[in-house]
């Protein structure tokens, strides 16, 4: 199976998440790790339910609602992989 090429979608949720950081103080840079994965679908909802009624607003909403999916899926990854290493630690612990 040939890879689904989706490089122009790429670039933009690149763009978008540069502007993002462009946007906010340095402080806040990592306020999206704050977030759970269920508020993260919730705006990608919100985002998406804007394009679908063609509201106009500042962004591009369907950019955004792919990017906060993406940032809801590294969230969950990120999650799987602590609580992995949780499991193994513990296995660990009961071999000694």
């Amino acid at each position: 199976m040939e890879a689904i090429e989706v490089r122009h979608a790429l670039a933009v949720i690149a763009r978008v998440l540069n502007e993002s950081e462009r946007t906010h103080p340095p402080e806040a840079a990592n306020n999206w790790l704050r977030l759970s994965v269920r508020d993260h679908i919730g705006r990608a909802i919100n985002h998406a339910t804007k394009a679908l009624m063609g509201v106009a607003d500042d962004g591009d909403d369907l950019a955004n609602a792919a990017c906060r999916l993406l940032l809801a899926l590294e969230r969950r990854e990120r999650e799987r992989a602590t609580l992995q290493r949780l499991r193994e630690r513990t296995e660990e612990r009961r071999a000694r």
